[in-house]
């Protein structure tokens, strides 16, 4: 049965709730009472939606990979140069994800020290990225530098370790775009 707009929109209620929490007051603070309470909703209404706590840290794992990969999709439709197309769509969800503050990427983090196993999805997904990377006309060595570029910039900026002021960041974006470009000649 196909959920409703509306339980849709309860159900992103909820997963965001949950990364509030986790982001906020820690992965101790997440239990299913306090999603509820904290989203004012029934704990019937959550337990519509997700039976467990692990079945809603799962969803909010598969969230965030979902949430990436679609901002990957759009920026890929939005390229017209295929060589480097999807390092471009990397770097630019990469950034937006920066942008955003996402309380759903930031609850992952707290669900990777209380439920490691649970990132399971989330390291899929990053291994079908990097595949993406290495065919996307780059050579693996170039698509796996910029793809651990962009991941420590976005730890250092996540977790303010030195992270980059606004000027600098905006040549770390053009400077990484730049390497996705075709030879010239």
């Amino acid at each position: 049965m196909a959920k409703t707009p509306k339980a849709q929109r309860t159900r992103l209620r909820l997963l965001e709730t949950a990364a509030e929490i986790l982001a906020d007051e820690g992965p101790l603070a997440v239990t299913l009472d306090r999603v509820a309470e904290k989203a004012k909703i029934s704990k019937g209404g959550l337990l519509y939606h997700f039976k467990t706590k692990r079945s809603l840290l799962e969803s909010l794992v598969d969230e965030a990979g979902r949430r990436f990969t679609q901002m990957m999709v759009d920026a890929m439709s939005k390229d017209p140069e295929p060589h480097g197309r999807i390092a471009r769509a990397y770097i630019q969800a990469s950034f937006e994800t920066l942008e955003q503050n996402n309380k759903i990427t930031m609850g992952i983090i707290g669900i990777a020290l209380i439920e490691p196993e649970l990132m399971a999805p989330l390291r899929a997904s990053y291994v079908q990225w990097q595949q993406m990377l290495e065919a996307d006309g780059l050579s693996p060595a170039k698509a796996t530098t910029l793809r651990f570029i962009i991941d420590g910039l976005w730890g250092a900026q996540t977790f303010d370790l030195a992270p980059a002021p606004p000027h600098v960041l905006e040549d770390i974006h053009r400077d990484c775009l730049a390497m996705t470009l075709p030879p010239e000649g």
